[in-house]
């Protein structure tokens, strides 16, 4: 059960004014980010087949920007009720390391070979898109397999965490699958000189429809992450109710910075921002919560 039902609740909670804030600019941006990709991350996306899709860019507002509304926690007993300390420095290290799989998956994208109308019917293109995506089904897996032994009811927001990656993982997985089972079918048509328009508009078709499909489970990526970002605060609060403490040690927030290290390329910098990879965004999403200068460490 999660909590933190800010993202609904936002207008209704502030108009009531029952609510508690995070400290710090950099998290009351985060938590907008929350609302915005959640609710206005753009679902219709045109692509070319097999476009290097796993992971669509953050949607793009409409407006001159927004301001921030703060971090809202409706209930406070209830978030620290379901997000305990303890045990959070090993879940956010193992989903940074998830993550890691995601970026080499995300790099390899870059360089693919794509099959298009040009090259479709060509065998050493198919047996190349066939071998990445098994490449990428075993990278979806070492990164789901990080997170299984989180599913557990001891914290609620780590287990959501969890659950909405693996989900997301397996879900790519499947999608990958499919599209293997299409590029077999075709190699075999083309084999035996049987290929027809018909078949080509179909397969097409399906590999758009699976592109879509794959935007939609990165999606889940994304939300994961903005939660990850909420196991990080405490739920202990300072003497005036407010949470402005992380779940961690100094040392332990250093070793998570450092682990950042590792996504060092200037799309992984700077600050959540439209026109991002929902990879991109996840990792600055952790990243902004660990640098933010109101947040304290305990120790």
């Amino acid at each position: 059960m999660i909590v933190v039902r800010c993202i609904v609740e936002v207008p209704r909670v502030i108009s009531k004014g029952k609510f508690r804030k995070y400290k710090g600019e950099k998290l009351k941006r985060f938590v907008l980010v929350i609302f915005f990709c959640i609710f206005f991350v753009c679902p219709a996306f045109s692509a070319p087949a097999h476009a290097p899709d796993s992971e669509s860019a953050i949607a793009r507002s409409s407006g001159s920007g927004f301001r921030p509304l703060g971090v809202i926690i409706e209930d406070p007993a209830q978030f620290k009720l379901n997000n305990p300390d303890g045990n959070k420095y090993e879940f956010v290290k193992a989903y940074l390391n998830s993550l890691s799989q995601l970026k080499t998956n995300a790099k390899q994208k870059e360089r693919a070979i794509i099959i298009s109308q040009e090259n479709f019917s060509d065998p050493e293109t198919i047996r190349t898109v066939t071998h990445n995506l098994a490449v990428d089904n075993v990278n979806l897996r070492v990164a789901r397999n990080y997170l299984q032994k989180f599913l557990t009811p001891d914290n609620g927001l780590i287990l959501k965490a969890s659950d909405l990656f693996i989900k997301s993982c397996n879900e790519q997985i499947g999608q990958n699958n499919l599209e293997n089972g299409l590029l077999l079918k075709l190699s075999k048509l083309l084999s035996r000189g049987k290929m027809d328009k018909g078949f080509q508009l179909a397969f097409f078709k399906k590999v758009q429809e699976i592109s879509l499909e794959r935007k939609e489970s990165n999606k889940k990526i994304l939300q994961a992450s903005l939660l990850v970002g909420k196991v990080l605060i405490s739920s202990s609060p300072d003497s005036k109710g407010d949470f402005v403490y992380l779940g961690l040690t100094k040392e332990e927030k250093n070793k998570l910075l450092s682990k950042l290290d590792r996504f060092y390329e200037s799309e992984y910098q700077g600050e959540l921002r439209e026109g991002q990879t929902f990879l991109a965004g996840s990792v600055i999403a952790i990243r902004q919560v660990l640098e933010d200068k109101d947040l304290m460490t305990r120790k």
